[in-house]
């Protein structure tokens, strides 16, 4: 079957080349545009070819006529979606079969979904973050906690339900119910395990951290909202146990400060590299209030 799609794609170039065009004064003219148009399609090739050598049951759900008018690895990838959304409450020899076929597939997918603007694609965008999230939290935080497999795993699969729903993180509404997540789940483990639940809550933090880095800030700018909302997290101050003013950590681990101030260095460092208008603006804002605060 992937044969015939192929062979059909290029078949279409071909037929196409063979309708007379002025420009055509020869026959060699002619087998130059096909190749040059072969040449064109064969990046589309080798991403569906890639495509289906790691996922191959979505050859079963394209259509031999390819009616959807999309190029090939377009369709590929969005029924690749669908099969790397999959839920599964097997144990680890599947989960590690699925980080290992998201890993395979990663590139091919995030560089066609942001490169095509068809409305059908761009939709699929935030399900393709959502995608990413997941199998960030599997590496960062079940594979990081192997002993507590059968608690992290039903972790992984809220996180995928959650996810489901609400998949856009450039929108501070969607980092907030990360946020809700992350800190129900901190407290239910450090219920059961608070032998461990320092390093859970490392692993959440870097999960966390990650998101903000690579889906939050990655291929889109992240609406004003949030950003503001992270400057907040860098700058605002409040009090600690012993009534000192500290800088918190994060939103969901009130156990967790960050006295060397790592994480909030990390985020400011990332919000100037983007050279976002509204970082700029309310740091602009933050120090003429602190200056006047000091004339005062």
């Amino acid at each position: 079957k992937e044969t015939k799609l192929i062979s059909a794609m290029l078949s279409f170039v071909a037929d196409s080349l063979l309708q007379p065009y002025p420009e055509y004064t020869s026959f060699s003219d002619i087998i130059c545009a096909f190749h040059f148009a072969i040449q064109l399609k064969s990046v589309e090739v080798t991403r569906f070819k890639e495509l289906v050598s790691v996922i191959p049951e979505i050859l079963e759900k394209i259509d031999l006529k390819n009616t959807s008018g999309l190029p090939l690895d377009v369709t590929a990838v969005i029924l690749s979606l669908n099969a790397l959304d999959s839920v599964n409450k097997e144990q680890e020899r599947w989960l590690i079969s699925k980080l290992h076929r998201y890993h395979q597939v990663h590139h091919v997918i995030d560089t066609t979904i942001y490169s095509c603007e068809h409305e059908s694609v761009v939709e699929k965008r935030p399900k393709w973050m959502a995608i990413q999230a997941v199998h960030m939290f599997i590496e960062t935080v079940v594979m990081g906690h192997l002993k507590y497999f059968n608690k992290t795993v039903p972790y992984s699969n809220r996180v995928q339900m959650f996810m489901s729903r609400s998949g856009d993180f450039t929108k501070k509404s969607t980092l907030k119910k990360i946020e809700l997540v992350l800190s129900q789940m901190y407290k239910e483990f450090s219920t059961t395990h608070p032998e461990d639940s320092e390093a859970f809550a490392q692993s959440c933090i870097r999960f966390y951290i990650e998101i903000i880095s690579k889906l939050s800030m990655g291929k889109t700018a992240p609406e004003d909202e949030l950003i503001e909302k992270l400057l907040d997290t860098v700058f605002t101050t409040g009090p600690d146990k012993e009534g000192l003013e500290i800088k918190d950590l994060t939103p969901f681990l009130e156990c967790e400060n960050d006295s060397v101030p790592v994480v909030r260095s990390f985020l400011l460092q990332l919000l100037l590299r983007n050279n976002y208008k509204s970082t700029r603006e309310y740091i602009t804002m933050y120090f003429e209030k602190a200056h006047s605060a000091l004339s005062s």
